[in-house]
């Protein structure tokens, strides 16, 4: 008996077809830390091949840049950051 009849819930329609290798799809997810989160049952005493394409990476809230405690709400903007640094006649080609 195949890993599709022993498993029809984690197969791709391929119940009655016994062979020396069957693909499977399985869609898995992870938590923040990496680690899946659901592992499906898998047929006892098998070698296993897993290959895993990544479709969806999401975000993790540690992922998100911060400064550094020791700097937050020490810097402060003293000038117009957006005025020119130099007077509008001095933008003129000088000959």
């Amino acid at each position: 008996m195949g890993f599709a009849a022993l498993y029809p819930s984690y197969t791709t329609g391929i119940d009655d077809l016994e062979a020396d290798m069957q693909a499977t799809k399985l869609l898995l997810t992870t938590d923040n830390a990496g680690r899946i989160q659901e592992i499906p049952p898998l047929p006892p005493n098998a070698r296993l091949e897993a290959i895993f394409l990544v479709i969806e990476q999401g975000e993790s809230p540690s992922a998100k840049r911060k400064p550094s405690p020791r700097i937050v709400g020490l810097g402060a903007i003293h000038d117009d950051p957006i005025a020119p640094v130099a007077a509008a006649d001095e933008w003129e080609a000088k000959p």
